[in-house]
């Protein structure tokens, strides 16, 4: 199946603050900002954990639940009951459903790329197939951008420059002792080094670093992020 690639914005604070909770989860709010509605189609047990210990009860079918956050065999969710009240907690993925047929395997893609995107944000670093705002995430804001248009479509390039202030001293002679020292004589803004990300669609096609970095062993492209209807 072909998979469509759209992604956008992101709820930075209320993301990172999810982020704390528990490093093993990827949370809807990471790649889904506008949240992911599933419907019951098992009236299966909700659990407080994602190991599935301690009941909550069951879920109500043929209502909506909130997913709230998944790893590769369970889905956190917000929900009603079979009796009506509300509950939270842990479901297996075979008690939901969506418009899209293939949506647990894709979960489980998702899963996998939104950890590798977390290390290279954290370790401020870019790779093809980030969306604008993980770049943005990871660098900061650009220090300029230009967009080109042509028949094909229109396409943005990001730049980042890092500057580094640089001090220039002059030896000066005291004319009245004839001593010698150094004196600051002015400072300067050199570039250190320069990154240009260009985007088609919202998501980086390609990466140009003048830096000789020290991490080329690292992941430098990502599964192009996956986003549709639920």
């Amino acid at each position: 199946m072909k998979l469509l690639f759209v992604l956008f914005s992101l709820a930075n604070l209320a993301t990172a603050s999810l982020l704390n909770q528990d490093p093993t989860v990827v949370y809807t709010e990471e790649f889904a900002p506008e949240g992911i509605k599933l419907e019951v189609v098992k009236s299966l047990n909700v659990f407080a954990s994602k190991a599935g210990k301690e009941k909550r009860g069951r879920l109500k079918l043929n209502t909506k639940v909130e997913l709230v956050g998944f790893n590769e065999r369970a889905f956190q969710v917000r929900g009603t009951r079979t009796n009506g009240e509300g509950v939270s907690g842990w479901v297996s993925p075979q008690a939901l459903t969506s418009k899209n047929p293939n949506f647990i395997e894709d979960f489980k893609k998702i899963y996998k790329r939104q950890l590798i995107v977390r290390d290279l944000i954290e370790n401020h670093e870019v790779a093809i197939g980030m969306t604008i705002d993980e770049v943005e995430r990871s660098l900061g804001l650009p220090t300029k951008t230009k967009t080109r248009r042509t028949a094909e479509g229109t396409s943005d390039t990001w730049e980042f420059i890092v500057y580094e202030t640089v001090k220039h001293y002059a030896n000066i002679r005291d004319p009245h002792t004839g001593a010698v020292y150094r004196k600051l004589v002015n400072t300067t803004k050199e570039e250190k080094s320069k990154t240009q990300v260009e985007f088609e669609n919202g998501v980086a096609k390609a990466i140009e670093e003048s830096e000789d970095h020290s991490r080329r062993g690292r992941v430098r492209s990502v599964a192009w992020p996956i986003i549709y209807s639920w």
